[in-house]
């Protein structure tokens, strides 16, 4: 029996690109032939641990500067709680509490204030933050901390 006699038809093969000679896009890329839904969720991986390690960093010297101001009367009991990237990490959302019993009229105060000293805060995080630019700080009062005295 010979090859073409085995009972197999014949099935005729689509001509690929290959054979045509025409590549199905103008130009090569290096992505070709990658699957871009693994590629976006690696970078978004790394993204974000790299937004909870500056979170952490700023949490910590926001931490160290509030203890420092914990000097002055007015900034007495106040406490960074969280840092998160609102909506991402050149815009940092900083949750704080205000410690004892005060009215929220006072709290919010207090959040103004702490806002208005954002410019000298950065400049603390740029001190140890390796970052082309700092992060914008938004001080909010974290839910909950305001005592009803």
């Amino acid at each position: 029996m010979s090859s073409s006699s085995s009972g197999r038809a014949e099935r005729s093969r689509p001509t690929s690109w290959k054979r045509r000679g025409e590549p199905p896009c103008a130009e090569w890329r290096p992505e070709d032939g990658l699957d871009p839904r693994r590629e976006r969720r690696a970078e978004q991986g790394r993204r974000e641990q790299k937004d909870r390690r500056l979170c952490k960093e700023v949490l910590r010297q926001l931490s160290l500067a509030l203890a420092e101001l914990a000097r002055e009367e007015w900034a007495a009991g106040l406490a960074v709680v969280e840092v998160q990237p609102a909506p991402d990490a050149s815009r940092l959302k900083v949750m704080v509490t205000v410690g004892g019993t005060r009215e929220l009229a006072e709290a919010l105060e207090l959040v103004a204030r702490l806002q208005a000293l954002e410019g000298a805060l950065r400049w603390e995080i740029a001190t140890v933050v390796a970052r082309r630019r700092v992060p914008e700080l938004h001080f909010e009062l974290a839910p909950g901390e305001v005592g009803h005295g």
